[in-house]
């Protein structure tokens, strides 16, 4: 199959009919229309034809798509100086012992199975979660935190496995943030960096 996709504002539906009612392209069969992105999923020798029409922008295959299961890529660019990775994952096993890492995102689930006894209660920003900890009572579902936090010092994929998380919530629920939420969590950090020891 192909994926056709047409230009901005062209309506995805509107070109399935007009192009289900030309005989010269009786051959296609149309699987799926995707009206709000403006594409299609279309069967048939002659997709490719479709790009003489002007609302088409290109026609491609139906390529499949993975999510690697078990790759870290973090690991992977870290552990080396070429640019080109390498497939080697390793990293150091005490690596970020004694090192605090303190994460600017959304509100972090400190009681993740990833940071079991190396998270601290943060800091949240003006109008948000006030110690940057995600609630389980809460409707926000957005713990984009928890996942960054999890690419640097999780158990699991993480790179600096020994090191202690501190959230510090300067987004929203919705992924958004003020600069001014920011640089408040910029400066209680600054503020926290101050008055602890050890790096």
């Amino acid at each position: 199959g192909f994926i056709v996709l047409l230009h901005k504002g062209e309506n995805a539906s509107s070109f399935r009919e007009e192009i289900e009612k030309n005989a010269s392209h009786g051959d296609l069969s149309f699987q799926l229309t995707f009206p709000r992105i403006g594409a299609l999923h279309v069967i048939g020798e002659g997709a490719t034809d479709l790009l003489h029409f002007g609302k088409v922008r290109s026609v491609g295959p139906n390529c499949r798509a993975v999510v690697a299961s078990r790759y870290y890529w973090n690991q992977d660019r870290l552990n080396q100086i070429d640019s080109v990775l390498d497939g080697d994952e390793t990293v150091v096993p005490w690596g970020g012992t004694a090192v605090r890492v303190f994460i600017v995102d959304t509100v972090t689930r400190i009681s993740h199975d990833e940071f079991v006894g190396r998270a601290e209660v943060g800091f949240g920003a003006t109008n948000l979660a006030s110690d940057g900890v995600y609630d389980d009572n809460s409707s926000c579902t957005n713990t984009h935190g928890t996942s960054v936090s999890g690419v640097a010092l999780g158990s699991t994929a993480g790179v600096a496995r020994n090191a202690t998380l501190i959230p510090v919530a300067a987004f929203d629920c919705t992924g958004w943030g003020l600069f001014s939420q920011i640089l408040e969590g910029l400066e209680w950090i600054i503020l926290q960096v101050d008055r602890l020891e050890g790096p």
